[in-house]
């Protein structure tokens, strides 16, 4: 996305960076698998899926990611009505 001037790794946006905090990189892989399976793009946003499920299986943003790959009827009937 644009927010991330298109790098889609955190070494590239902190390159200064060696270490993140958890819920730093739960927090971008959930903001890229949304981005990702919002342009049609399920392989790469379900990379991000697995790895999040890896490390926060039960945390906010697993569940925020979740949602764009497998939608339910009242969601994307919200997404299409933009509520």
């Amino acid at each position: 996305p644009e927010i991330f001037d298109g790098k889609f790794d955190l070494s590239l946006i902190y390159p200064e960076r060696t270490r993140y905090h958890v819920s730093e990189f739960t927090g971008f892989a959930g903001v890229m698998c949304a981005y990702f399976a919002s342009i049609g793009k399920t392989e790469t946003a379900h990379v991000f899926y697995k790895t999040l499920l890896k490390l926060a299986p039960n945390e906010g943003t697993t569940r925020f990611a979740a949602s764009f790959l497998f939608p339910t009827v009242m969601s994307k009937l919200k997404r299409l009505l933009g509520t």
